[in-house]
């Protein structure tokens, strides 16, 4: 029972981070853009909240919005002062007239698409930045130990399709088109695959030269979702041990590692939602054993809270990109239909589009699920 209740601290922990910096990127932009700030407010039902006394000049400022925190953590929500809606007013002689309150260089409505834009799509390029962030501190400060080739006595273990290739299990790579082999790495795969020739050493004595066939990487390639379409892996015979070396990876690899993590993530987040959906939607990364992949998936185990930190971010960025009003992906999308059709969507129209969203997305993410 203690152990069920941590993982629920554990994940509400998670999420106020994540939705707090969602909230803090809306406000920073519209802040840096000029817009006034009336509320920032982290979950939903309000059970504290505090308003600093605004400016005596009355300039914009930090005091003129009030900061929030609600019990049900299914996200959060940023409030900008906006053009007040016409209201009726009677006169001296007892006429009603409608009055339109005076503009405001700090009205969210006031500010053209553009800046809308940028305020809208803030919250999930925060979430996107924090993940990213958090897998490239991963990727940096991961001690990279691979075996080279050379020094695995037992040399290496190949696939059917290796072998039918020329290659035995016990070879050592030696070089690709007499290009040096070192270890084992997706990039030292596809340059064995796209070589000619591959020269390995045989019972530690003999050095041969093995053609490639054109057709091997073709197959290698299609099938890289199989676990079992492996090209070699490391061979370790019982009692022996894998020397290993520490190994410093290049700025392009660890930008290739970042990039390939964040791309994954996004893509398991999407096939993730379909699934919930009911959509007939599976997603497997491809299967790899490249020895800097390995290296970095074991400290991102021994760092679970920072892995699902950023895995949480990364699911509130796809979420929120969806283009349903009232979503961040809705509201950008009514800032480019102004910039492309240069005419704004009446606030009536957005209300019911408003209304509308709301409901697919109760019917979406909270009713699918349970009856699928």
């Amino acid at each position: 029972m203690f152990f069920f209740d941590m993982r629920i601290l554990f994940v509400l922990l998670i999420l106020t981070i994540v939705v707090l910096v969602h909230e803090i990127g809306h406000y920073v932009v519209a802040r840096a853009l000029g817009c006034r700030v009336s509320k920032i407010q982290i979950f939903f039902g309000k059970i504290f909240s505090i308003k600093p006394n605004p400016r005596p000049d009355g300039r914009p400022s930090w005091r003129d919005t009030e900061y929030a925190i609600g019990w049900l953590p299914l996200g959060g929500v940023t409030v900008y002062e906006d053009q007040p809606l016409p209201y009726e007013h009677v006169d001296e002689q007892s006429n009603k007239i409608m009055v339109t309150p005076p503009g405001r260089s700090w009205y969210y409505s006031n500010k053209p698409a553009w800046a809308r834009l940028l305020i809208a799509i803030a919250g999930v390029s925060f979430n996107l930045l924090t993940a990213v962030a958090i897998l490239a501190a991963i990727v940096f400060t991961t001690d990279y130990e691979i075996t080279p080739y050379v020094a695995n006595r037992d040399g290496m273990y190949f696939s059917s399709l290796a072998q039918l290739a020329g290659f035995r299990n016990g070879d050592i790579p030696l070089r690709a088109d007499n290009r040096p082999l070192h270890y084992l790495t997706d990039d030292e795969i596809n340059e064995m695959l796209d070589a000619k020739t591959v020269t390995v050493l045989r019972n530690h004595t003999d050095t041969l030269d093995i053609a490639i066939p054109a057709s091997l990487k073709s197959v290698y390639k299609s099938s890289r979702h199989d676990p079992n379409a492996y090209f070699m892996v490391y061979q370790s015979k019982a009692g022996s041990q894998q020397p290993v070396v520490h190994v410093t990876i290049t700025a392009s690899q660890s930008a290739r590692l970042i990039t390939d993590m964040v791309i994954n993530q996004v893509k398991g987040v999407v096939y993730s939602m379909a699934g919930a959906m009911g959509l007939k939607a599976r997603y497997t990364i491809p299967f790899s054993h490249d020895s800097y992949r390995v290296c970095v998936l074991s400290s991102m185990h021994a760092h679970p809270f920072l892995t699902t930190l950023a895995s949480f971010s990364i699911g509130l960025f796809v979420l929120n990109l969806i283009p349903i009003y009232p979503l961040d992906g809705g509201a950008a999308a009514f800032c480019i239909y102004e910039m492309v059709a240069h005419r704004r969507p009446s606030r009536r129209f957005q209300n019911i589009v408003g209304m509308i969203g709301t409901i697919v997305i109760i019917i979406i993410f909270w009713i699918l699920p349970l009856i699928v």
